[in-house]
C-alpha cells in the first residue's frame, strides 16, 4: 500500500513539474513560431527552370491540453485527447518554392520610326517669248535657268526657289545685249492633304526680284500639288505677291519618276509688275513658255 502510494506521490509530482515548467516563447504577430528570419533550417535544391526551397524538419515544442475533462491532465504521455504531448519532430511534405523565377527571353518593343525628311534638289530650263507692258514682243526669245531646294516632312517642310530670266534689251538703239531678272523665293509649306499617292500644300513666305535698276522683296504665298499615278504624276503649283510690287507665278506639266531621279516638263508663265517704283512709271512683263527639269528626291 505504501509503495503504491509512494508511486501517486512522485507521478503527481512529476506532472506538477512539467506543468509548472516555463513554455517555450511564443512567435511574435505575423511571424511563424520558432522563426528568426531565415529559412528555418531549409536547404536549397537546384532545379530545371530555377532553384526551389525545400523546408526542412521542423519542431514542434510541447503543448498542453486544458480542455475537457482537465481532471485527467495527468494520466500520462499519449492518451488523446487527455494529456499532456510530449515534443516531437514533423517533417512536412517537401514543395519546390521559385526562389529564382524564370526569365524568359527579352522583349523587344519596336520603336516607333521618326518622322522621316524627304530632301529634294531640282534643277530647270526655260525658253520663252517676252511680251512688255505695250504689247512688244522682244528680239528673239528669252530663256531662264533655276533650281528648287525643299525639305518636307509629313506635313511641314521649306521651300527655296531660284530663277534667272535672261531677255533681250528692250531699247533696240542700245545694240545687242541682254538685261537679267533674278527672282527668289522662300516659302514655309503645310500639306492639307499628305498620301502617298498624291499632295496639296499651302505655302507662305517671301519673295524677292532683282532687276538692273530695281531690288524689291513682299510677302508671297501659294499652293502646289501633286498626283501619282504610278511612276507618272501631274504637277502643279501658283504663287503670288500683292505688294510693293506684284508677282504671279504658276506652272502646270507631268513628271516621270525613275527612283530617286525625276523627269518634269510643263509650262510657266510669269507676270512681274514693279508698280512704278522705280520712275514713276509702271511697267510690267510676261514670260511664257515650257519648261523642263530633272529633280532628285532623297
Amino acid at each position: 500500500m505504501v509503495a503504491k502510494r509512494s508511486t501517486l506521490l512522485i507521478a503527481l509530482a512529476s506532472t506538477l513539474a512539467v506543468a509548472l515548467a516555463p513554455s517555450p516563447a511564443e512567435a511574435r504577430f505575423g511571424k511563424r513560431s520558432g522563426s528568426s528570419g531565415g529559412n528555418n533550417g531549409g536547404g536549397v535544391h537546384g532545379a530545371s527552370g530555377g532553384g526551389a526551397v525545400y523546408y526542412g524538419p521542423r519542431y514542434y515544442g510541447p503543448y498542453r491540453y486544458y480542455g475537457w475533462p482537465s481532471l485527467y491532465a495527468g494520466w500520462g504521455y499519449g492518451y488523446y485527447p487527455f494529456g499532456y504531448y510530449p515534443p516531437y519532430y514533423y517533417n512536412p511534405y517537401a514543395y519546390p518554392v521559385d526562389a529564382y523565377p524564370v526569365v524568359g527571353p527579352p522583349v523587344l518593343v519596336q520603336q516607333t520610326p521618326g518622322p522621316k525628311i524627304t530632301t529634294t534638289l531640282a534643277l530647270e530650263g526655260q525658253t520663252f517669248g517676252t511680251l512688255d507692258s505695250s504689247g512688244y514682243h522682244g528680239r528673239g526669245n528669252g530663256s531662264a535657268v533655276g533650281g528648287r531646294l525643299a525639305f518636307e516632312g509629313q506635313r511641314l517642310g521649306i521651300n527655296l526657289q531660284f530663277t534667272e530670266i535672261i531677255i533681250p534689251l528692250d531699247n533696240v538703239s542700245l545694240g545687242a545685249g541682254h538685261d537679267s531678272i533674278g527672282l527668289f523665293n522662300i516659302y514655309g509649306t503645310y500639306a492639307l492633304i499628305s498620301h502617298p499617292h498624291g499632295r496639296l500644300r499651302i505655302e507662305a513666305g517671301l519673295t524677292s526680284a532683282f532687276a538692273p535698276q530695281l531690288t524689291v522683296a513682299g510677302p508671297g504665298g501659294g499652293f502646289s500639288a501633286v498626283i501619282l499615278l504610278g511612276p507618272v504624276g501631274i504637277e502643279g503649283a501658283i504663287h503670288g505677291t500683292p505688294f510693293p510690287y506684284r508677282q504671279l507665278d504658276w506652272n502646270t506639266g507631268l513628271a516621270l519618276n525613275l527612283g530617286p531621279l525625276g523627269l518634269h516638263g510643263g509650262w510657266r508663265r510669269i507676270y512681274l509688275d514693279d508698280k512704278g517704283l522705280v520712275d514713276g512709271i509702271r511697267n510690267t512683263d510676261v514670260f511664257s513658255g515650257p519648261y523642263l527639269g530633272l529633280t532628285l528626291t532623297l
